[in-house]
């Protein structure tokens, strides 16, 4: 609860987010600490709670990264972000699709980012970058391929074994362009795929600059997630979800702390409804003649309310004016006294 308050977030998108990351595999004893980073990222990358949730477990789940890389991963991913044409949320809804692939394949989320940023500046979308990216690497992984065959031509070794060696996805794209061009051929014309061919073919001639640019920044991204979210944090909107947020883990807290009494407030209004019912049920069961005397009476009773109030208010008044008798008795004798001083002499 605190948490979402200091984070503005929506305390039920923040209990619904700890469940989906407790889902994910997050130890209990770390998910607070996993949420706030999931906030910044969030914020930083103008998306809801969950979304972040979603994308970092995906990550960390199918690179096998401990929950404590968790700020690395936002750091990459936010990166990602400002060096392609894509979002968090749009990250979200694709990476699942070339990540336990790359992962399997021995590339690291560094390079899987890069080459997403790179393929979403070029103008592909999210979704098509990561399936064309998941083709490409099953193809160059997948032994006895035609562009499998070709990357060993040209590197001496296979392509697994040149990622497990510190081979870089930006050096796979040049060896690539390099065998293509000894062949006289399209880089895209090595792979079986047209997806992965065309994808591949932009990554190693057309954005091979673009690619090497986004691998430098995802792999030197410390502090990127948590710059994006000073900044944001700062605008006068967020101030005021901020707040709007505090506001309503207020009046969370004070409904908790209010909960005893409203439970025994219900208990005594159902005492109360008994009783009612009862005497309802009491009444239906009079004879009709008694039904309509005690109708009678209290429809008298309601006409005469104005007048017995009235009345009511005359005897007040009416008792006030004796209580003052004495008063007014003495100030008459007194005017009597004074009245007789000045006119007896006169006479």
């Amino acid at each position: 609860m605190d948490l979402a308050a200091v984070m503005g977030v929506d305390p039920v998108e923040a209990a619904r987010a700890m469940y989906q990351a407790i889902s994910a595999g997050i130890a209990p004893a770390k998910v607070l600490k996993f949420l706030e980073t999931n906030a910044k990222l969030a914020v930083g990358g103008v998306t809801d709670l969950e979304t972040a949730v979603d994308l970092t477990t995906t990550v960390l789940n199918a690179f096998g990264l401990e929950t404590s890389e968790t700020a690395r991963v936002a750091d990459i991913l936010f990166k990602g972000v400002e060096k392609g044409k894509t979002t968090i949320a749009e990250l979200g809804a694709s990476l699942f699709q070339v990540a336990p692939t790359a992962s399997a394949a021995g590339i690291p989320i560094e390079q899987v980012t890069a080459a997403m940023a790179a393929l979403t500046a070029g103008g592909f979308p999210t979704a098509q970058a990561a399936t064309a990216l998941r083709a490409g690497f099953i193809e160059l992984g997948k032994e006895g391929t035609k562009v499998n065959t070709a990357f060993q031509e040209v590197a001496g070794i296979g392509f697994r074994e040149f990622i497990a060696q510190g081979g870089t996805v930006v050096d796979v794209m040049a060896l690539l362009a390099q065998k293509a061009e000894q062949d006289g051929v399209a880089v895209s014309d090595l792979f079986g795929s047209m997806e992965a061919g065309v994808a591949m073919g932009f990554l190693a001639v057309d954005l091979f600059d673009k690619l090497q640019d986004s691998l430098d920044a995802t792999t030197n991204s410390a502090g990127a997630h948590e710059k994006a979210f000073d900044k944001m944090n700062a605008t006068f909107g967020r101030q005021v979800t901020i707040l709007k947020t505090e506001l309503k883990v207020a009046l969370i807290k004070l409904g908790t702390a209010l909960m005893p009494v409203a439970r025994m407030m219900v208990k005594a209004l159902r005492v109360v409804m008994k009783i009612i019912n009862q005497m309802v049920e009491a009444f239906a069961a009079l004879p009709k003649p008694i039904q309509i005397g005690i109708i009678a009476f209290f429809a008298l009773a309601a006409a005469l309310g104005p007048v017995l109030v009235i009345v009511g208010t005359l005897l007040v008044a009416m008792g006030a004016f004796v209580a003052l008798m004495p008063f007014i008795s003495v100030a008459l004798i007194w005017l009597a006294v004074g009245f007789a001083a000045v006119i007896l002499p006169i006479l």
